[in-house]
């Protein structure tokens, strides 16, 4: 269960806790210290890029959040978004999406919301066609480790979308 304690520990970027055992106080006994030099508990981010779609905008700019146990219960939220650089409301996309995520014991739960939307005008044969299309995605996923030894490590999950 300690074993499980740290990996629940070390799910996050700003933790790096460590197990070691030291000599306990009675004879042939041993004591369980676990170490943990945390780092800054967030992180975010803003980003340019040209990896977008010619119709919707080659051009795309990123935003990230992460919060590392916001609540001190070793949970994380992140929050994404995204945009076209260069928008002309004809060409355009955007996205969006939070996460959260809390282990309890061998267990994970965690919900993610994202969304998208985008806008592009074909032309083709002398007409403008316009294309449209929005989504939004709600996840839900639970997953628990049935199995751990010196080696190796499983673990089943299941969702909702």
């Amino acid at each position: 269960e300690i074993e499980q304690m740290v990996d629940q520990l070390n799910r996050l970027p700003s933790n790096q806790a460590q197990m070691e055992l030291t000599p306990g106080q009675n004879v042939g006994g041993s004591e369980v210290l676990v170490k943990n030099t945390p780092q800054k508990p967030w992180r975010a981010g803003l980003s340019r890029s040209n990896d977008g779609q010619r119709s919707t905008g080659e051009q795309q700019w990123g935003t990230r959040f992460e919060w590392d146990s916001p609540l001190g219960l070793a949970d994380q939220l992140m929050l994404r978004g995204g945009h076209d650089a260069m928008s002309d409301h004809q060409h355009t996309s955007r996205n969006a999406m939070l996460s959260y995520s809390l282990p309890f014991g061998w267990w994970n739960v965690s919900y993610t919301y994202s969304q998208s939307e985008y806008r592009s005008q074909i032309a083709a044969n002398g007409f403008n066609f316009k294309q449209t299309g929005d989504s939004q995605n709600h996840q839900l996923r639970i997953e628990r480790v049935i199995y751990r030894d010196a080696l190796s490590k499983t673990s089943l999950n299941t969702g909702l979308a």
